[in-house]
């Protein structure tokens, strides 16, 4: 059987045509035995072509093909010289054998729903870096694309992460210091001076660059979409330098933006640095688009690596940019962080931006911040910053003072939104489009923003329930001293007393006994606040545990319930009838309808069940910051009334001493002197000799069960705690009553 047939060649086959532009059409090609694809794309003469000039073209871009090497441009392949020949007499003159993205295009990926707004800040990162890489590497190689397009930025899945690569090369040309001009390209897509002048230079391919990360970040591109190129090139003609989109209101009035519209999935400090990063790109002075990162002159074709326009990117793309969704005021908020950035300054600057008063700032962290548990004096707020989580803010913030600031539906409308609902009507069909993009925005919005405040209410829950198991070993501290304080008060007292009549006869009763009052006094008070403290935090951890336990019984229900009321696909579907139907006023009013259905279905805001939770993980975090007050003060205040009361013990050990000591000398000197040897087989007159022989074991025992103490140190401390050795008294009492 021969290797060739129609639809392959030995383990290759043909899958299908993935498609085909203005000069050649590109199949899918599959090997049976390995699974590796190839895109095979083949030159298509149009019925006007210019054949010599499309061959030369043709030519180029397989040159051109071969030649660039980089991971952002899509890649030729080598393949085995059979199937090449083969190739080469299925596809004459020649196929161009590339490596196969299978994710398809960017243009898909803008035409997808939920990016009629834009994309998200992840995928937008991605999308320029890839871009930024794949224009930089070319002009390096002297090799200008000149048809930069969505359509032209393809989507391999590489290691899991999607890789955007440049392709399409027909149109690219060895830079000199300019080209001569050709219409080549995609209308939307050229710069100015492609349609105006006689040459242009390799900044056509910044303009490109520019316009697509708007179109991504907005879903819409920048000047007048959809307009003839009359209007196109006559207001460009007259645009700021500061101007990055012009736009055609539904009553015909020209507006100029200086800054990107407020409907996209980017986080405001990101939108800022890109803003001023566009009017680079966008100007219409091509040269002002190469200008040198010292401001210098450009002379001949500058090295990309010391243009501004890819300076200011790179730093752009390297900032860490810190997300903080506020449960307060339900907004999201950015900032630019770096090492030098104190902790003090960040919550002066959140402080502001929420208009949540300083101290009463909670700063609340996700599960996946490994670096810190809680955001103390001793943090920086880039600890804060988690690089791989894209998908949901870094950091969440509320006040402990209340709950959500505006509970009204009408949080996250537009100017343009309200204005047509007050009316309950448009304009005509632009006015229509315009509307139902801004309702899919705000759907969406609330939808994620609600998740936010999902995710931000179980990690503050979670968070505070944290601290308060961890503290639990405090509060066992705090306990253990308790009882060993109790037991050494009752056992003072207990000594005291049974010393008492003792102590009056030889007038040292007084003092001790006043010192005995205050500290009792004290005791009292240490007594009751420990009981109190102690079933506070029982009481906090047992609720802490039921508030999460509610928590996460419903917190999925509350996910699956957000996720289905704002499903943008009904307001979808309502733009594109916009675009098609005849009758906009009955569009409009089921437009209107579903709008008024969503407010009612909405019940984020005004939820009785969430709100109660936050009040209660509130309430809780409050109670708890107490309690660790109180209960580092208690410590203290233990501490402190443990080393009063081995002063007293102490004290009390040396009058002790002296009566003994005394006792036994009187008992030698005086006129009536005992039987010395019954005194010596006494244990009533060696009381001193065996005090020394305790406190001296009391002492070697503390050293050896490793007190790290000096003998002279474990004596002095051995004396004030043999007072609670009671068989060691009930001999000294018998002896000094003898």
């Amino acid at each position: 059987m021969s290797r060739e047939d129609r639809g392959g060649f030995g383990d290759w086959q043909i899958v299908k045509r993935l498609g085909s532009g203005g000069n050649g059409e590109v199949s899918l090609w599959q090997n049976r035995k390995t699974r590796q694809k190839l895109a095979i794309k083949s030159l298509k003469f149009p019925p006007d072509h210019d054949q010599q000039k499309d061959g030369r073209r043709w030519r180029d871009e397989i040159a051109f093909a071969r030649e660039i090497k980089h991971e952002n441009i899509v890649q030729s392949v080598n393949v085995p010289e059979e199937f090449k020949a083969y190739l080469m007499r299925q596809y004459p003159p020649e196929p161009l054998i590339m490596e196969y993205c299978e994710k398809g295009d960017l243009r898909k990926k803008l035409q997808m729903q939920e990016h009629l707004n834009g994309m998200p800040e992840f995928d937008i990162r991605n999308i320029v870096k890839c871009m930024r890489n794949a224009i930089v590497h070319m002009h390096s190689k002297g090799i200008s694309h000149r048809d930069i397009k969505p359509e032209n930025l393809v989507i391999k899945e590489v290691n899991g992460c999607e890789v955007y690569k440049l392709t399409d090369l027909g149109y690219a040309r060895e830079i000199t210091s300019t080209i001569e001009a050709s219409h080549v390209g995609t209308f939307e897509y050229f710069a100015p001076e492609v349609i105006t002048e006689l040459s242009y230079s390799n900044t056509v391919d910044y303009w490109s660059m520019g316009v697509i990360v708007f179109e991504i970040i907005c879903g819409v591109r920048p000047f007048l979409p959809g307009s003839p190129v009359t209007d196109f090139i006559s207001k460009l003609k007259l645009k700021d330098p500061k101007t990055i989109a012009i736009t055609k209101s539904h009553d015909n009035r020209f507006e100029n933006h200086s800054t990107l519209f407020e409907q996209n999935q980017i986080s405001p400090c990101f939108k800022r640095f890109l803003e001023v990063w566009l009017r680079i790109p966008l100007d219409v002075n091509p040269r002002n688009r190469a200008i040198r990162t010292d401001n210098g002159p450009v002379s001949g074709t500058p090295s990309p690596a010391s243009l501004k326009i890819f300076n200011d990117l790179d730093y752009l793309l390297s900032a860490t940019i810190l997300t903080v969704f506020c449960m307060h005021n339900f907004r999201l908020f950015s900032y630019n962080i770096s090492e030098g950035i104190t902790r003090e300054g960040f919550l002066t600057t959140l402080s502001t931006d929420t208009e949540i008063p300083k101290d009463d700032l909670v700063i609340i962290l996700p599960p996946e911040n490994v670096h810190i548990a809680r955001f103390t004096s001793s943090n920086k707020p880039i600890e804060l910053y988690i690089d791989d989580l894209h998908d949901k803010p870094m950091v969440y913030c509320t006040t402990d003072k209340d709950t959500l600031k505006d509970t009204s539906q009408n949080v996250g409308l537009s100017a343009v939104l309200l204005e047509a609902l007050g009316d309950n009507n448009v304009k005509n069909r632009k006015h229509a489009l315009e509307v139902a993009k801004h309702l899919i925005f705000y759907v969406q919005q609330q939808g994620r923003f609600a998740t936010f405040f999902m995710h931000a209410l179980l990690n503050y829950a979670v968070m505070v329930d944290d601290w308060i198991f961890k503290f639990q070993g405090k509060v066992d501290e705090m306990s253990t001293m308790f009882w060993q304080l109790k037991g050494a008060m009752q056992f003072y007292l207990l000594q005291l007393d049974q010393t008492k009549n003792i102590l009056v006869e030889k007038n040292v009763s007084a003092k001790l006994e006043d010192n005995s009052e205050k500290l009792i006094e004290r005791f009292k008070k240490i007594n009751d606040l420990f009981i109190r403290t102690r079933n506070r935090f029982i009481s906090v951890l047992r609720r802490s545990k039921t508030t999460i336990s509610e928590l996460n019984a419903s917190f999925n229900d509350h996910l699956s319930t957000i996720e289905k009321i704002c499903d943008i696909s009904t307001p979808c579907e309502l733009y594109n009838k916009f675009r098609v139907c005849s009758s906009i006023a009955d569009t409009a009013k089921e437009m209107f309808k579903y709008f008024n259905d969503f407010q009612k279905n909405w019940f984020f805001l005004n939820s009785a069940q969430i709100k109660n939770i936050q009040t209660s993980v509130s309430e809780i975090h409050v109670e708890f910051e107490i309690i660790e007050t109180v209960v580092d003060g208690l410590i203290k205040q233990q501490v402190e009334t443990q080393q009063l009361l081995n002063r007293m013990a102490a004290d009390f050990s040396k009058s002790l001493w002296e009566i003994a000591t005394s006792t036994a000398s009187a008992t030698i000197d005086g006129p009536n002197i005992p039987d010395l040897d019954g005194i010596l087989s006494s244990k009533q007159v060696n009381v001193a000799e065996e005090l020394c022989e305790l406190e001296n074991s009391c002492a070697s025992a503390m050293i050896s069960n490793g007190e790290n103490w000096s003998m002279v140190e474990a004596s002095e401390e051995a004396k004030s705690i043999l007072i609670l050795n009671s068989d060691l008294w009930d001999r000294v009492e018998r002896s000094l009553q003898k």
